[in-house]
């Protein structure tokens, strides 16, 4: 199904540095975590100097905030456009879904450090990924209204409101994102979720 879901702004384009350190930090977050990540790991990671990194950014902790700001705009985004597309409430759902994992999933879920990269609200930066969160809630609570406005999807087997609907449907993924065993096992979890979601509101 398509609806005209407003377009969410995306991330401004990164100055060539800060992009290069970024892309260094999630680097090192993987190989070594994020707790044993020194700033100085980035730095040589990003081929520049200490003094150097500390003129974009002041500290780690700064780092990872910009990475999972940089991801849950783009995620958000990605999920909006996954959601216009034709087909059935579950096809639109699962596309949403592999969108909000982008590209990364798969690397984050594989590494030694995955759990800890995987649940960034126990670090400082989550108030970010609280925030981040509802731009995700928000994306499916604008499709479910637009499509029960549009008489292509329905509320009336869920007992609630299009925002209940979307903090349910994103707690089950968070839910599932926390259990996963093997990546073959998340993906078929993320069909079941699009299949009983989908099948709950499609009209």
């Amino acid at each position: 199904m398509t609806t005209d879901t407003p377009n969410i702004p995306r991330a401004q384009s990164l100055d060539p540095k800060v992009k290069s350190i970024l892309e260094a930090a999630f680097t090192c977050f993987m190989n070594y975590g994020v707790q044993r990540t020194s700033m100085a790991d980035i730095a040589k990671a990003a081929g520049m100097s200490r003094p150097a990194l500390y003129l974009h950014f002041p500290n780690k902790d700064a780092i990872l905030e910009a990475l999972i700001s940089g991801y849950f705009t783009q995620a958000a985004a990605d999920m909006a456009d996954a959601l216009r597309q034709a087909g059935s409430a579950a096809d639109c759902l699962l596309a949403a879904m592999l969108a909000k994992d982008g590209e990364v999933i798969e690397k984050m879920m594989l590494t030694p450090h995955g759990p800890e990269l995987l649940d960034l609200k126990q670090t400082v930066a989550r108030e970010v990924v609280a925030a981040g969160e509802d731009q995700m809630r928000a994306v499916f609570a604008i499709w479910v209204k637009e499509g029960v406005a549009a008489g292509s999807l329905t509320l009336a087997r869920t007992s609630g409101t299009a925002e209940g609907f979307a903090n349910t449907l994103l707690l089950a993924l968070l839910g599932l994102k926390a259990g996963f065993t093997t990546i073959e096992t998340y993906r078929e979890g993320q069909r079941v979720l699009a299949e009983s979601f989908g099948a709950m509101i499609e009209a």
